[in-house]
């Protein structure tokens, strides 16, 4: 269940047609000096008039000035399709929702606390994509996701990778600094890694203190990693190996994000109210500014998609009680208030993880003076179910809180 606010606004009608006074086979509206009366008296265009309108009308962009060619997915497609899923047609032109901000998706589903679950737990987004393992590298402009844990044998720490709920020492070169034993770089390891890529990798680290290089690998993984690092550095030597520990311990993680992830975040709750609320096309001009935000490169000195709401967005958590073990899910909600509208936005609700809930200021305006709220649960299988969806999703019953 969805505890957001919702009321009636029959006291507006009423009062409004007390207001009319009845001559003959017409009707009369007096002057209203109320600006709530005045804002009752709006009436919104039917959504079939208003689409067989927009058929004959050129209509472009949110976000440039291209004429539309795109369906949104509200959720991006890289925490998997859901059935059901609610769709923002209509409203983007394919380089926007393809290239300028599919950028901002890239960094949520790889390189923040999102992209970690979505690795841990498996999800796969478009298969046309290219995979991206955000342990080994980042995306969007964000930093790759480090995660390290104590390794006894080494005495040290490691970096690991984590991936389908296993854990598995990264594979890369550490440098350790001599005196202190501590860990100051990884640099992580691929096939595709070029010499020259390793080198310029080395250079970034900056490393100005004398330190000891490990490397960390499978035995299988020797074939190509000692040609590259002797490519990369003619004179390294390689020792015997040693087994690291079987047992690792708690990792502790990392995320560096830039203001593509807040962007993200703002992008998801703005879609989804568009889908929700028909009669909103998104150019409105209260929502300049989260159009602004979204499609460029500013901070968020506002605060449009900082703020954390406490109040549980699902009634059954709010009532004490946690999700059953297997049961992975996100919630986007959307609220209208008078004086505003906002987003809300929970990804990864788990029975082991409270996730933060993200809420969106979308608009802030005196038009609005309705009560209205619509939510979606976005569900994941329990199983390997083989119906081509990796969920489903579901539109919440709205309770006052």
């Amino acid at each position: 269940m969805f505890p957001l606010v919702s009321r009636r606004t029959d006291e507006l009608k009423q009062s409004a047609c007390e207001r009319c006074h009845h001559r003959g086979s017409s009707h009369r509206v007096e002057p209203m000096d109320c600006a709530a009366e005045r804002n009752s008296m709006k009436y919104y265009m039917p959504e079939t008039l208003r689409r067989q309108l927009d058929g004959r009308v050129k209509l472009t962009c949110l976000y440039c000035a291209n004429p539309v060619g795109s369906t949104e997915h509200v959720l991006p497609a890289a925490f998997g399709c859901f059935r059901n899923a609610p769709m923002l047609p209509d409203r983007l032109c394919s380089n926007c929702n393809n290239n300028r901000l599919g950028v901002l998706d890239e960094q949520l589903a790889r390189c923040g606390v999102e992209g970690f679950f979505r690795k841990y737990y498996g999800v796969v987004g478009r298969k046309e994509h290219d995979s991206v393992n955000p342990f080994m590298r980042g995306s969007a402009g964000g930093k790759r996701i480090e995660a390290r844990t104590f390794d006894r044998v080494a005495g040290r720490e490691v970096s690991v990778e984590i991936g389908r709920g296993q854990a598995t020492q990264l594979c890369a070169i550490s440098f350790i600094e001599k005196e202190s034993r501590k860990v100051l770089h990884d640099i992580p390891l691929n096939p595709k890694m070029t010499p020259e890529e390793l080198r310029a990798a080395y250079d970034r680290c900056q490393i100005t203190t004398p330190c000891d290089v490990a490397l960390a690998s499978h035995p299988h993984e020797r074939e190509w990693i000692e040609p590259l690092i002797q490519q990369a550095w003619p004179n390294a030597t390689f020792s015997e190996g040693t087994l690291m520990s079987n047992v690792i311990e708690r990792p502790v993680l990392k995320f560096q994000v830039t203001e593509r992830y807040h962007r993200a975040f703002a992008k998801l709750g703005f879609h989804y109210f568009l889908s929700q609320f028909s009669r909103f096309t998104g150019r409105e001009g209260c929502f300049a500014d989260i159009r602004q935000f979204i499609a460029e490169d500013i901070d968020d000195s506002q605060g449009r998609a900082s703020t954390e709401r406490k109040t549980p967005l699902l009634s059954t958590i709010a009532n004490g009680l946690t999700p059953p073990d297997g049961w992975r899910a996100h919630v986007i909600a959307a609220e209208i208030r008078p004086g505003g509208c906002v987003a809300h936005v929970q990804m990864f609700i788990t029975c082991d993880w409270k996730s933060p809930i993200r809420t969106i200021v979308l608009a802030r305006s005196e038009a609005f003076t309705s009560l209205e709220a619509a939510g979606h649960l976005f569900l994941y299988h329990s199983d390997e179910k083989e119906d081509g969806y990796a969920g489903e999703a579901k539109a919440l019953p709205v309770m006052p809180i």
